[in-house]
């Protein structure tokens, strides 16, 4: 079976694509598996990333959504629509398409579990899934998870939606990577704001099940809203961050100790 991590947010603009695009590459530069990213986001985010233009004519998830809805064997299409992302030998993107919104809602939680174990990938492979936001389309990513990874921003705005993704990940008894803060800094706010995460996640008999962490801080940077870093190799100053995550999902560290005291020396100036 394959090992499926997925990044989830009911609320948009919180850096899920940023977030899976960012694990799909430190995986890919730190273990020989192939890693397979499947964009389920209307707004094919994590497809425009690593592709450039999406391609009308090319199949997509949506295309093996709705085969296996209408009965069909989506095995093929799943095969057909797997394109190896250029530069990087070890890396596999299947494409969204703006119409997955025609699915609507009712779409069933395990469609897409389904469709990933129909394409008879290798027990090796390390899925990323990238949801949109829709309820139906971020339920069909946590039931098809082996693990959930939150990215989330720090204001007021994200924290019911946040709170109900968490919901949805005790409801499907989905172990939680973490809650991952995004586009934040240092501040004083910023650390209570976080120390409230983490209690509620310690103290809240519903969520203290899932074993839940605040993960490493990921700073803002220019160059992730440019998205340029999506072909070049990992950028070296955000590798601690992802480390931590590689460790919480693999029981191990990618980097060695020396290797992340220098990253650290470098980001602090």
């Amino acid at each position: 079976m394959t090992t499926n991590v997925t990044v989830t947010n009911l609320k948009g603009g919180v850096g899920k694509t940023t977030t899976a695009g960012l694990m799909a590459l430190f995986l890919t530069e730190h273990r020989k598996d192939p890693v397979v990213l499947i964009d389920v986001d209307p707004q094919c985010g994590s497809t425009s990333l690593f592709l450039g233009a999406n391609d009308p004519h090319q199949l997509s998830i949506k295309d093996a959504l709705v085969a296996a809805l209408e009965g069909a064997e989506p095995f093929e299409i799943m095969r057909d629509a797997l394109i190896n992302v250029p530069g990087k030998s070890n890396l596999f993107l299947i494409p969204s398409d703006k119409r997955l919104t025609d699915l609507g809602s009712g779409i069933p939680a395990n469609l897409l579990l389904n469709v990933i174990q129909s394409a008879e990938l290798s027990d090796e492979t390390i899925v990323i899934i990238d949801t949109g936001t829709a309820q139906g389309v971020v339920s069909m990513g946590i039931c098809a998870a082996d693990m959930v990874l939150i990215p989330m921003t720090l204001s007021k705005q994200t924290i019911k939606p946040t709170m109900n993704t968490l919901s949805l990940t005790t409801q499907f008894h989905k172990p939680l990577l973490g809650i991952l803060p995004t586009v934040c800094g240092e501040a004083q706010w910023e650390s209570k704001f976080l120390d409230y995460w983490q209690t509620t996640l310690d103290e809240s008999p519903r969520l203290k099940q899932l074993s839940g962490v605040i993960l490493p801080r990921m700073p803002y940077s220019k160059s992730l809203i440019r998205g340029a870093w999506a072909k070049m190799p990992f950028p070296e100053n955000f590798e601690p961050i992802f480390d931590v995550i590689y460790t919480r999902a693999f029981g191990k560290n990618a980097l060695t100790t020396l290797r992340i005291m220098k990253t650290l020396e470098v980001s602090n100036g």
